[in-house]
């Protein structure tokens, strides 16, 4: 899966992102804020990275967007939207939620 940045950039930057959010909540959790702790050196990355695979980050985020891109038409039609435009909106979610995949 590509995800238009460089591996793991979040992590370096110590970003909340969701799948970091995701392990942190999952048993796999204080395996990830350990890594994240002190120095993040190339040791530390791997074991970081091997959190986040354990705990399935990948997977539940993809489904967790799938969730929300099904949610997505019923809560446009609320709007003021014009058709065309709500279309738009519904093409721009699939091809960022299918990027590279």
């Amino acid at each position: 899966m590509t995800t238009g940045e460089p591996v793991a950039r979040d992590l370096r930057e110590r970003k909340m992102s969701l799948p970091i959010a995701h392990t942190l909540a999952t048993e796999r959790g204080s395996l990830l804020a350990a890594a994240l702790a002190g120095d993040f050196d190339e040791r530390a990355c791997a074991a970081a990275t091997a959190a986040l695979d354990e705990a399935g980050a990948r997977a539940w985020c993809v489904a967790f967007a799938d969730v929300h891109l099904g949610r997505a038409p019923k809560a446009l039609e609320g709007g003021h939207l014009e058709a065309a435009r709500a279309a738009d909106l519904a093409q721009m979610a699939r091809y960022l939620i299918g990027r590279g995949s």
